[in-house]
């Protein structure tokens, strides 16, 4: 029979079982007597058992006989289910009267099966004498189960020697094997018995052997307020283990100053549990210990580790501050200051070292948490600055950040400063330069630089003046650099300045030949340039009716002729444009009037007549007084006394045209007008040619 099925048929047979509740402690036991008995109870060697029995099944052999003891069956592993019916014959006037009692088939111990014998006493029928079976004891393994016989029983009890030699929890099994049966026989009866094989075994024993276990428990890593707490760590040992024993199971409570420190943590099978973090503590001494509990299954005893004893310190930090900065001057005043912040926010006390450049100073007390020194700025150079913290109580050491402190030249200032910022060309300008220090004046020279030229002066009571060279006209920066003699005291300055060097003013006068010309006639315009240099170079632009003409100074003047222009009023501009380099300015004429009018014209006709008189022949040519092409219309008009006049319009050709009449009266005056109606640029005129009379 295995454990479970054993487990499966426990529950079916509740009725007709045999208990024994035992409690057992690991390395007591030395023997194991079992007696059976109605509500039989004995102690043997620290473990205690009580058990009553039933009858559980039959092993009967047929037929059966009346008024007879069946003989007992000893030794059937698994015998065969088996049937049988029966008439068995008692006096009516007598009770029936069965009696069964067990043989113990099997006593099964697991899971390890320690070879283990069981001794038995039968409670006979009345006036029976006990019949003595032959009880297996079979041994159930973690794997299966095996039987060993036992033969010769007798009322002395068969001892379980050893006992289990691991801790864990054990099934104590015995079954009917086989079976005493009376039967009065008196009065016949028809008695039917179903006889089944003790396939079915009863559990005796469960119990649980137990080995004691010692707990320990670690802090790991340090603690500081404010961080995040460390964790913890409980070891649960097996006290006199051996590699064959089950590992331990169960859980761990750990507690910080008596209180849980959060949920119970499971035991590993190494027999560690780890809490993560501890919970949030005060600063100052804390003690750390852990329960161990085993769970239902486990085979081992609870235990308590001692108190692990834990220092929570307070952190600190320390920030150094250089006063009034990084970068001071030769002579300057400067400090550093550490301040030191406790990671519980109180008030950091005691007293706290600099180390500057690389040397450590006494001990400054603190004072609400900060101290201060003043710092060397006697020499130009670089120095470190740290501050040190040692441990003060709960108080953990720190060490600030390390900061440097420049101490450079002595800072200059240079001021340069010209006379005027705007000069025409040629005219002087001065500049002045002061060079100042916060601690005592300078000594040293200013270089003064202007494009390419430099000057280099020296300071006379932290003042230099230079008078600038003749510059061509254009903007500059002058530039003034200090540097002074000892270049270990005193820094380098510089200072600019702008000037602008404008051309030389000149003024253009405009003069015409005439202020009014008919079309055609032209004119001459004279600019006359002065101002700047005996002789200014460049050109001049003479500017009429939207048209320009460009002419170049020559002895100061220049003179060109005017475009033609049509009739009209114009303004006439002269403009001079200095040549490049000649640092003079440009300079416009005031304006000068021009009146253009239109041209005269006149009119010739060469008239003639045929040889009958009747016709007429006129040649008109109509002449400009300056030559200018005439163009347009001429009208020739006829006129006849009493007959009217006739006239005609004709499209002037290269200034001429001729026009014919006829029908002219052989007798008579006449008279032909010639009349030109003018254009833009021509005035209109007119002519008559006549005859008299014949």
């Amino acid at each position: 029979m295995n454990a479970a099925r054993l487990r499966g048929e426990r529950g079916h047979l509740r009725d007709r079982l045999l208990v024994l509740t035992t409690s057992l402690t690991l390395g007591v036991v030395a023997a194991l007597t079992l007696t059976t008995g109605q509500a039989a109870a004995t102690t043997a060697g620290g473990l205690t058992y009580s058990c009553s029995y039933d009858v559980l099944g039959s092993n009967v052999p047929t037929p059966v006989v009346l008024d007879s003891d069946l003989p007992a069956v000893s030794g059937v592993r698994n015998p065969l289910n088996i049937t049988t019916s029966m008439t068995l014959t008692m006096p009516a006037s007598v009770a029936a009267k069965m009696e069964a009692l067990p043989g113990f088939r099997t006593a099964q111990l697991s899971p390890d099966g320690a070879s283990d014998g069981v001794s038995e006493t039968y409670i006979a029928p009345t006036g029976r004498t006990p019949v003595t079976a032959h009880p297996v004891l079979s041994e159930l393994a973690q794997d299966g189960d095996g039987d060993v016989p036992f033969s010769g029983m007798s009322p002395a009890p068969y001892a379980m020697n050893p006992g289990p030699s691991v801790p864990g929890t054990y099934s104590l099994v015995v079954g009917a094997l086989s079976f005493q049966l009376h039967v009065d026989a008196t009065t016949p009866v028809t008695y039917q018995v179903s006889c089944q094989p003790p396939s079915v075994d009863v559990l005796v024993d469960t119990f649980r052997i137990t080995a004691p276990t010692s707990t320990a428990v670690t802090v790991t890593g340090t603690w500081t307020y404010g961080d995040t707490p460390p964790g913890a760590t409980a070891t649960v040992t097996r006290t006199g283990s051996t590699s064959s024993w089950p590992a331990v199971s169960g859980s761990v409570q750990f507690y910080a100053d008596g209180d849980p420190a959060g949920a119970a943590v499971p035991v590993t099978g190494s027999g560690a549990a780890d809490l993560a973090h501890l919970p949030a503590l005060e600063p100052g001494d804390h003690q750390i210990s852990a329960a161990y509990s085993p769970d239902a299954a486990s085979p081992y005893l609870a235990s308590t580790s001692t108190a692990s004893p834990v220092t929570i310190d307070i952190g600190t930090s320390i920030v150094v501050v250089l006063a009034p900065s990084a970068a001071v001057e030769i002579g300057d005043a400067a400090s550093a200051t550490a301040t030191l912040t406790a990671s519980d926010g109180s008030t950091v006390p005691g007293q706290v070292t600099f180390t500057v450049a690389g040397t450590t100073g006494d001990p400054v007390p603190l004072t609400d948490g900060s101290a201060t020194i003043p710092l060397p700025t006697t020499s130009k150079g670089r120095y470190t600055v740290t501050a040190s913290y040692p441990a003060s109580g709960l108080y953990r050491a720190s060490t600030g950040n390390t900061t440097t402190l420049d101490v450079g030249v002595a800072a200059t200032t240079t001021r340069l400063e010209l006379d005027r910022s705007s000069a025409s060309y040629g005219e002087p300008v001065t500049a002045s330069v002061i060079v100042s220090s916060a601690h005592q004046p300078p000594a040293g020279s200013v270089t003064i630089s202007v494009g390419e030229h430099a000057t280099t002066v020296p300071l006379t009571g932290g003042q230099a003046q230079l008078t600038l060279p003749t510059l061509p006209a254009d903007d500059y920066q002058i530039h003034a650099v200090f540097t002074p003699t000892d270049l270990e005291a005193f820094g380098t300055s510089d200072d600019t300045a702008a000037l602008t060097v404008l051309p030389d003013v000149t003024t253009t006068a405009l003069v015409l030949d005439a202020a009014a010309t008919p079309y055609g006639e032209r004119i001459t315009a004279t600019a006359t340039v002065t101002g700047g240099p005996a002789t200014a170079l460049g050109t001049v632009t003479f500017t009429v009716g939207g048209r320009s003409v460009s002419a170049t100074v020559v002895g100061g003047r220049a003179r060109v002729v005017l475009p033609v222009l049509r009739p009209g009023s114009y303004q006439v501009l002269a403009t001079f444009v200095p040549a490049a380099g000649s640092n003079v300015g440009r300079s416009t004429s005031a304006p000068a009037r021009l009146t253009v009018r239109r041209d005269a014209t006149s009119i010739r006709q060469r008239v003639s007549t045929s040889r009958h008189r009747t016709r007429l022949v006129c040649v008109v040519n109509v002449v400009a007084a300056h030559g200018t092409p005439v163009t347009g219309r001429v009208r020739v008009t006829l006129r006849q006394p009493g007959r009217g006049h006739r006239s005609t319009s004709v499209l002037l050709e290269r200034g001429g045209r001729t026009v014919r009449f006829r029908g002219l009266a052989r007798h008579g005056s006449w008279s032909v007008v010639a009349t030109y109606a003018g254009s833009v640029t021509l005035a209109p005129s007119t002519d008559r040619v006549r005859r008299g009379s014949t």
